[in-house]
């Protein structure tokens, strides 16, 4: 008589109870590991039924191992980057300067003090006279996403009216966000003008009417559209706007408070430049090129950024003393014109013959180690974060093998140590970028190796 299949998935309780089980589960409370064990259970019994032969108690014990190794760090936690990917979205993106949150109080901190008159202040207003002494601005404003200073000017100028936008600029980025779903969020009409990737000047001022309440030029993210192009120049469109008594918005994305092609990038529009050329508003995040925490910040005419800070959704988006507090920190390298020390930029304008070297120099360690095959390879870094996905920054990999494990298992082992490293797979291969690596960091993957190693 043939063996029932789903005798081959335990039982929750007597998992429960199971000795090894419990040992894997150590430092788990017993409510995560009974949703943990659940989970698991119920996905093995999905694939007995479609047919699947499953080994239900391994699976449950590596299940609770991975479990218990993301718990041991909390989800928040250091992470050494390998991947090249500099804004690396998934990896929180700016990689934060040492001073970012040096001045943060455990106790009470300033947040929303006058100390000169004891009265309350106006909360972030160090990080908006930052902003405002960078930019040339008249105003600036700060919020916890450049998602919510989008929202909020939208809401704070348009609600009710219709905003003026090129079709080639209707953007999806990351988690679904889109253009046109956070106009009508912030309580806006899309009007849409020109084609995919030809606009004129003339397609803006024939939509404009009546119920018109902004031009909004928005970046285009992690995409570009080249060959056939057409898209007026700011100073025209702000002309334009002017004479129609129109405030002219523009979503800058990543904002550039210096040029940056002075790290090796493609020429782009500062925010300093938009706000001469004749812009209104200019919104763009802070943890992307500019090198901060995320938030969303802000800069214009003083009168436009007046009305945003008296809207009640205000209070919902403004940050906390954490973010502040670093945000002060990483403008303070822009005043100084330091800027060229943080962690991003350094990792933008690093040399490749200096990449080289890194990566030179980890490869012989890594050969060193028994088991393992390295090699350097030519090959590119990206910038990420939805930020000049044209941009190709030349680099050195390290390409790392073990003849005896799968490629796949091995990045899943090193993404799983206490210290987790995120590596790239490529070519049935292991790629790490000295690029993205900060002080340190290569031990911590010779280290990782080494330990892997002596598990097989």
């Amino acid at each position: 008589m043939s063996r029932d299949p789903r005798a081959a998935v335990p039982a929750v309780g007597r998992l429960l109870e199971d000795r090894e089980v419990r040992s894997a589960a150590e430092g788990l409370s017993r409510p995560e590991l009974c949703r943990i064990l659940r989970e698991t259970v119920d996905g093995l019994r999905a694939e007995v039924e479609a047919g699947a032969s499953v080994d239900g108690r391994a699976r449950v014990l590596a299940r609770v191992h991975e479990a218990r190794a993301v718990r041991a760090g909390g989800v928040a936690r250091a992470v050494v980057n390998g991947t090249g990917v500099v804004l690396h979205t998934n990896l929180g993106r700016a990689p934060l300067g040492s001073d970012a949150g040096a001045r943060v109080s455990a106790g009470y901190s300033v947040v929303e003090m006058d100390l000169a008159t004891g009265r309350r202040g106006r909360r972030a207003e160090g990080v908006e006279r930052s902003l405002e002494l960078v930019t040339g601005a008249e105003a600036a404003l700060a919020v916890n996403n450049n998602a919510a200073a989008v929202l909020l000017t939208l809401r704070a100028l348009c609600s009710g009216g219709e905003v003026i936008v090129s079709r080639g600029e209707l953007v999806e980025i990351g988690g679904s966000f889109r253009i046109p779903d956070v106009m009508v969020s912030g309580g806006a009409r899309l009007r849409e003008v020109g084609t995919t990737n030809r606009t004129h000047l003339r397609d803006y001022e024939q939509a404009i009417g009546p119920e018109t309440r902004a031009i909004m030029v928005v970046h285009p993210s992690n995409y570009c559209v080249e060959g056939f192009t057409a898209q007026p120049q700011l100073t025209e469109l702000a002309e334009l706007s002017r004479a129609h008594g129109v405030p002219l918005i523009e979503d800058q994305g990543s904002g550039y408070l210096v040029d940056p092609t002075r790290v090796g990038l493609p020429t782009r529009t500062t925010v300093e430049q938009a706000l001469q050329a004749g812009v209104d508003l200019v919104t763009f995040s802070g943890d992307k090129i500019l090198g901060g925490p995320q938030a969303g910040l802000v800069v214009g005419r003083r009168e436009l950024v007046d009305r945003m800070r008296r809207d009640p959704m205000m209070r919902a988006l403004r940050l906390d003393r954490f973010t502040i507090s670093a945000l002060e920190a990483t403008l303070r390298h822009y005043l100084d014109d330091s800027w060229l020390s943080l962690p991003v930029m350094k990792m933008l304008a690093a040399d490749p013959d200096i990449l080289s070297r890194r990566a030179e120099g980890l490869r012989e360690r890594l050969a060193a180690l028994s088991g393992w095959s390295a090699s350097v390879v030519p090959g590119f870094s990206a910038v990420g974060g939805g930020a000049f996905p044209e941009a190709r920054l030349p680099t050195h990999l390290v390409r790392l093998r073990r003849a005896d494990s799968s490629t796949e298992e091995l990045a899943r082992a090193f993404r799983l140590r206490p210290l987790p490293v995120i590596l790239r797979v490529a070519d049935d291969a292991l790629l790490i970028d000295p690029r993205t690596l900060l002080s340190g960091d290569e031990e911590c993957v010779v280290e990782a190796a080494a330990e892997l190693g002596g598990r097989q």
